[in-house]
């Protein structure tokens, strides 16, 4: 059974001749009105050239998220069990010493669009940002086992999908397990947990926490879990502050905390940051401020940079002399430069003398 075709314009194809796995509806010519969303397509030039096979949506001006170039290919069991065992290679060749959780499949990066797949130890988590992932997750499942032969597969996709899905157990059912990163350990639960259950992104920037000299203290802000705490550099620290509005994180967070016998440096506090910091007397020779998304859509953006700009003022306020801050953002719409003038913008009105 041939699929679907869509026809682009004239000029169009150049995109796709660079392997670029996004084709927007802007680009095409011409298309069944009553492709539904989900939908395997191929793509085809103006004059009729096969270009790429992939996955057709209607939300959004992504219309097709590209599978392969390759017009013999199919999107089918083997297909991603292919694209899995390349990800084991290529996982298996990082630097990594005393780390079980990593990210196996980040999407575009790894070929497979809308799919998210992070490994806890024995234990996966799949994350579907399209339909097409959602309708897909049993065979991704069936293909995830072949390679990895976990004890768990758990589909967590309720917060990602604009559609109602429910969340659930591919293969096996625990829940939670302990981890390790860099040597240091984590409780992941990825049922109850955000995202998949740790913000494994950070692994860089904890180890490099970790990795300072002459840290005596350190403040860490909308710490969830706290993976910044529990890197905190062993040889110096004195003193650990952890802050978050959730009683959920800051639970989780001294749960790690106590795994790694760090108990005696460290207080916890259920606060919302801003509150804390305003009212906040001294100063820590490390201050992390890495808070949730501030907007999430176009239209929040502007409220989003003059956030960050107030609660980069307030974090630089309480860093000592000589000490250092690690500020990031996680809002998509707020891309690197905006982000960067924010932070700028807080270390003039701040009166401090900083360096970036």
């Amino acid at each position: 059974m041939s699929n679907t075709k869509i026809i682009l314009k004239k000029g169009k194809e150049a995109s796709l001749h660079r392997k670029h796995l996004w084709v927007f509806s802007g680009a095409i010519s011409k298309m069944d009105p009553n492709l539904n969303d989900g939908e395997l397509v191929d793509v085809f030039s103006y004059s009729g050239e096969f270009l790429a096979r992939g996955y057709y949506s209607n939300k959004g001006s992504i219309a097709v998220r590209v599978m392969t170039f390759d017009p013999s290919e199919s999107i089918d069991g083997s297909y991603y069990r292919r694209q899995f065992e390349s990800s084991k290679i290529k996982r298996s060749n990082l630097p990594l010493s005393e780390t079980n959780v990593m990210r196996l499949i980040h999407g575009e990066g790894d070929g497979v669009p809308s799919l998210i797949v992070d490994l806890y130890d024995r234990h996966i988590v799949i994350q579907a940002h399209s339909i097409a992932i959602h309708h897909d997750r049993q065979m991704i499942a069936e293909a995830l086992d072949q390679v990895f032969d976990p004890e768990t597969i758990y589909y967590k996709s309720e917060s990602t999908m604009n559609q109602t899905v429910e969340n659930e157990w591919l293969k096996g059912d625990t829940a939670e397990t302990i981890v390790l990163e860099n040597g240091k350990k984590f409780h992941i639960n990825w049922v109850t947990g955000q995202k998949t259950g740790f913000f494994i992104d950070q692994r860089e920037n904890r180890q490099l926490l970790n990795e300072l000299k002459n840290i005596g203290s350190v403040l860490n802000t909308f710490c969830y879990s706290g993976g910044f705490s529990v890197c905190s550099p062993l040889d110096s620290i004195e003193k650990i502050v952890s802050v978050d509005s959730s009683k959920v994180a800051i639970e989780m967070c001294n749960k790690n905390i106590a795994l790694n016998q760090l108990s005696s440096f460290h207080t916890s506090y259920c606060q919302d940051v801003f509150d804390f910091l305003s009212k906040l007397e001294e100063s820590f020779d490390m201050v992390i401020l890495d808070p949730p998304a501030f907007a999430k859509h176009i239209g929040a953006r502007h409220q989003a940079i003059q956030a960050y700009k107030r609660l980069n003022i307030q974090g630089m306020k309480h860093v000592k002399k000589h000490g250092f801050m690690m500020t990031y953002s996680c809002s998509q719409v707020v891309d690197r430069d905006l982000f960067e003038k924010a932070v700028y913008s807080a270390a003039i009105e701040s009166g401090r003398k900083i360096q970036i």
